[in-house]
């Protein structure tokens, strides 16, 4: 027999040509690799079989053993690197034993691996010349056949081979056997003439009906289904040992010399491929699961949502009636049912709270360990059905956060319980990550509160709006503040800004300027005063943190509008729309918390009807970093565009310009927003001032 080695892709001092004997050795570029290319002729002979060994660097496996598909009863296929790490190869499972991979590190081991995938294809022949063997002795032989077992009947060579055949006539009725049935099947003389060939298996039906067997009653010719010779099926088979094995039956018909019908059955044991096919199976399905249950709990999303989807994947993947998660709840030690599924979870949704210890659900908190009640007991006493439990403690650390509780309508078998732990534990991370997450938003909203007014003050013939969005989520402190607020002598304080940093630290820092601010300005409003009190109790706490400021003073005019006195310290100068016209305000100063001297520019801005004074932080320029940055310039063009809108009120103002930024930004936008908007309508909008 003529073979052949192909090396796709690879050098062929990968391969000991001298191992191998006559064996020839080619090389062929991976995308020149077809079934033609593999079986030309050298020096004028096809090769009988061939191993095609794939290298390392081919795009697509999956491709290159499909074009191969067509020869694969005389070509194997290796490919090397890529073997997967959890033992379950897709490409094994798509061509079956024909493929097999090899590590990169194991190069070495590939000139035995090659005489193995010889020996395979050649045992296939095999196999496929012994039934044909077989029909040319039966029809070769003139003597009678209905009695004669092994060598009598079959010859040597079949009585000796290394498949279990079975000769039977078209009723099923065993005519012969040779030694490997013999072993495989428990056939002994006298006993097994006769014998029905479909009573071996445990589903004799399904066997009659795969082999065409005749059914009782009719004529021996007329089969109930059609024979291919090729055509295979997988039956189990149960020895008296209570052992079972998978056998794989291809039947086909011949006909000897005299005119009789007969069925040559030829039995391979398969017991342990079908086994590994379903751990494969098995592993498969729960390792989706689990990686559903994790997916599930690390989402984004409310905690009753991530659960619910754990439950249902859990009912509908392992086979479990139902399925129910309750949290724990420490202040009253108890549990609380969260979520269920399956069509038996209304028996769990009876028990939506319990307590400590109490029945088998509270037990389980107790005993912070497994229960399994693996027979069929009293938890469905309410019901007709009754069903086993399982329930794990949910443990993330040392900490007790909940109680996963299952019920099945039969005994769990080991394999359905063993990835539960494993399930358990992602449930219990998830559920005390969403706790910790919780815990941080309530801290975040009780350190936030205090740095934001609850709402504006009213003043008369004047329209206030602001804004403040966090960047990031809810857990996040920023740093931006706003504050406005009456002064003992009837006018008012605006303030609008921004300490250095983020978080609780960035948060006790705002604190202290709002207070020192509205505390200063009890006593004396003008920013002379005010703002250097600020600078030395930035610099008195002395952790390197400095503010940013615009701080204004503003008094109601008499015959409506408004006067402000504005002074920014480091500040983003405010946009001043007046008279139809936008421009920045000239009010500049040194930022608070760096140096002990400050140098501030005050103005003072007249706003009558019609006109808006715009106070922002730097979050509109500089929240995209360097990647998109904005100068005060532009968000002037904003609000001039966003003003020119008829009857645009402060509100309007405000949020159009937190649109504007959103959008123009987009996901660079890595800063807190705060805008704070003091506009006098214009015409009758005004009303009148306070008398």
């Amino acid at each position: 027999m003529s073979r052949r080695i192909v090396l796709a892709g690879l050098p062929t001092v990968v391969v000991d040509a001298a191992v191998h004997g006559d064996t020839q050795v080619l090389q062929i570029p991976l995308s020149g690799l077809t079934v033609e290319t593999v079986t030309q002729p050298v020096d004028g002979h096809h090769p009988d079989c061939a191993v095609v060994v794939v290298g390392p660097d081919a795009a697509d496996a999956f491709a290159v053993v499909h074009a191969l598909q067509p020869a694969r009863s005389r070509i194997s296929v290796i490919v090397v690197g890529g073997t997967p790490t959890a033992g379950i190869d897709p490409l094994g499972l798509m061509a079956g034993r024909h493929v097999v991979r090899i590590a990169r590190d194991r190069l070495d081991e590939l000139n035995g691996l090659i005489a193995e995938r010889f020996a395979a294809v050649e045992n296939e022949r095999r196999h496929r010349d012994l039934r044909a063997t077989a029909q040319a002795q039966l029809m070769a032989s003139r003597a009678n056949v209905q009695r004669r077992v092994g060598e009598r009947l079959f010859g040597e060579m079949l009585a000796r081979a290394p498949i279990s055949v079975v000769l039977a006539d078209l009723a099923g009725r065993i005519v012969a056997w040779n030694d490997r049935a013999s072993r495989l099947l428990g056939l002994t003389e006298p006993a097994g003439l006769s014998s029905d060939v479909t009573q071996l298996f445990d589903d004799p039906a399904a066997v009659a009906s795969h082999l065409g067997l005749s059914a009782p009653g009719r004529p021996d010719d007329e089969m109930t289904g059609p024979l291919a010779g090729d055509h295979a099926a997988t039956f189990s088979l149960t020895k008296a040992d209570t052992s079972r094995w998978q056998l794989r039956l291809t039947g086909q018909r011949i006909t000897d010399d005299a005119g009789i019908a007969r069925i040559l059955v030829i039995a391979e044991d398969v017991t342990e491929t079908v086994e590994n096919q379903r751990q494969i199976l098995r592993h498969s399905r729960q390792s989706l699961t689990a990686a559903e249950v994790a997916a599930a709990m690390t989402a984004t999303g409310p905690l009753d949502q991530a659960l619910r989807r754990c439950s249902n994947v859990i009912t509908a993947q392992l086979g479990f009636a139902a399925t129910a998660i309750w949290i724990y709840h420490r202040d009253s030690d108890a549990f609380s049912l969260q979520a269920s599924s399956g069509p038996a979870d209304d028996i769990l949704r009876a028990h939506s709270d319990v307590a400590m210890g109490e029945g088998l659900i509270g037990n389980v908190g107790t005993d912070r360990k497994p229960t399994i009640i693996s027979e069929p007991a009293l938890v469905g006493a309410h019901t007709p059905e009754r069903y086993s439990f399982a329930g794990y403690p949910l443990i993330s650390g040392d900490e007790l956060v909940g109680i996963l509780g299952l019920l099945h309508g039969g005994s769990p078998g080991p394999d359905t319980l063993a990835p539960l732990p494993a399930m358990a534990r992602q449930i219990a991370v998830g559920i005390r990550q969403s706790m910790l997450y919780q815990q941080s938003v309530t801290i975040a909203e009780a350190l936030q509160k205090p740095l934001l007014p609850p709402t504006l003050p009213h003043i008369t013939g004047l329209d206030l709006a602001a804004r403040y969005q966090a960047h990031g989520d809810s857990t996040r402190i920023g740093g931006d503040f706003y504050d406005v607020f009456e002064l003992p002598d009837g006018r008012y304080a605006i303030v609008l800004g921004d300490v250095c940093g983020k978080g609780p630290e960035a948060a006790a820092v705002t604190g202290l300027v709002r207070h020192t601010i509205w505390t200063a300005a009890q006593h004396r409003a003008e920013a002379d005063y005010v703002l250097p009190l600020v600078n030395r109790a930035l610099l008195r706490i002395g952790d390197a943190r400095f503010c940013t400021l615009t701080y204004g003073v503003l008094e109601r005019a008499a015959h409506g509008g408004a006067t402000v006195h504005l002074t920014c310290a480091g500040h983003p100068p405010p946009v001043i729309h007046q008279a139809g016209r936008t421009r920045l305000s000239i009010a500049r100063g040194t930022l608070l918390g760096v140096t002990r001297r400050l140098n501030l520019r005050a103005e003072t801005v007249v706003l009558s009807p019609g006109d808006a004074l715009v106070c922002y932080t730097d979050g509109f320029t500089e929240g995209a970093g360097s990647h998109d940055e904005r100068q005060p310039a532009d968000i002037a063009d904003d609000i001039a565009a966003i003003i020119s809108t008829p009857q645009v009120s402060a509100s309007g103002v405000a949020d159009a310009l937190l649109s504007r930024t959103r959008t123009h930004l987009g996901t660079n936008l890595r800063d807190d927003l705060a805008a704070l908007v003091i506009a006098v309508p214009a015409g009758d909008a005004i009303g009148g001032l306070d008398q």
